[in-house]
């Protein structure tokens, strides 16, 4: 499972698109069907956090039936409604096999 963790440690409320996937290739991936314990976009009040997940051999499939080959890098980013965009901590390799 490929779980997302947004939280707002600032002291102003921000509101969220939906989480999305930067690929060391450059691209991003949008992923629809994404599970939430809110709905997106969402406000994310000072000092809390909502979370996400997707399953991550779905995104591997989808990733393979584009044509992608061999290990990936994946970043989690998300844009507030004013086009900031937030960059996950660390990135991730995924085995597209």
């Amino acid at each position: 499972m490929l779980f997302f963790k947004i939280s707002n440690p600032g002291n102003r409320d921000v509101i969220v698109n939906l989480p999305q996937l930067r690929l060391s290739n450059g691209y991003n991936v949008f992923l629809p069907d994404m599970q939430s314990n809110v709905n997106f976009p969402c406000k994310v009040t000072d000092g809390s956090c909502i979370y996400a997940w997707y399953p991550i051999h779905a995104l591997q499939a989808d990733l393979i039936k584009q044509g992608m080959k061999g290990s990936i890098e994946i970043q989690g980013i998300i844009e507030d409604q004013t086009n900031v965009t937030y960059k996950a901590k660390r990135k991730l390799t995924l085995d597209l096999v």
